[in-house]
């Protein structure tokens, strides 16, 4: 049995909205790198993708380069899922292992124009290692755009943000989408994604 999280669910909502709605108020930085027309192929980068709904669904939706990063033990259920995928026309899909604990290998596949992470930082001590290895991404995709999405579970989620801002992460769009739900006397409150949009500003000399 496989796990889907919440937050993979909530994503697919937002990719919805963004690429169907007309509506721009909060998303206009999303909207425009997913439905923009580049002259080399778009590419994204997942980290900590698990089985890999989010990356799948997006490589479904907009033509890009999806690469499926996750620890060893996540590898078979990926190429499960990448084996079983529809994706867009001109759209491919990868996995690769990625310990953020390691400097992440950098070629010239990883210039990446977008970075999702799903639902990744409820560890605090790998979420510190979570933003070092966005931070070594950047460094050589400076133009990266990132999107962090989680579900609210704990005091602790706030050492990854202010990790990122420590780190001089800037919030460039922020959103919540209402996570599906079914109301018990005990959890009667929707969940929500909360989603962040990330960009480290460039250093003019």
């Amino acid at each position: 049995m496989v796990y889907v999280r919440d937050a993979s669910l909530g994503f697919l909502i937002y990719f919805k909205d963004i690429l169907t709605s007309t509506k721009s108020t909060g998303t206009a930085e999303i909207r425009s790198l997913l439905t923009s027309k580049k002259t080399r192929q778009f590419r994204v980068l997942e980290l900590g993708a698990g089985c890999g709904i989010v990356g799948i669904a997006l490589a479904q939706l907009v033509k890009c380069h999806m690469v499926l990063t996750d620890l060893d033990d996540a590898q078979d259920i990926l190429q499960r899922n990448i084996d079983a995928a529809r994706p867009a026309a001109g759209s491919s899909l990868r996995r690769q292992v990625l310990d953020w604990g390691t400097t992440f290998e950098r070629t010239t596949e990883t210039k990446y124009d977008f970075v999702l992470v799903s639902d990744c930082i409820y560890n605090p001590d790998s979420s510190i290692h979570l933003v070092e290895t966005l931070r070594q991404l950047v460094d050589h995709s400076a133009n990266a755009l990132i999107l962090v999405g989680y579900k609210r579970r704990h005091e602790n989620d706030a050492i990854f943000f202010k990790r990122m801002a420590d780190t001089g992460f800037e919030v460039v769009e922020s959103h919540e989408i209402p996570l599906p739900h079914i109301s018990t006397e005990y959890d009667v409150s929707a969940p929500r994604l909360e989603l962040f949009l990330y960009r480290l500003p460039t250093t003019e000399s």
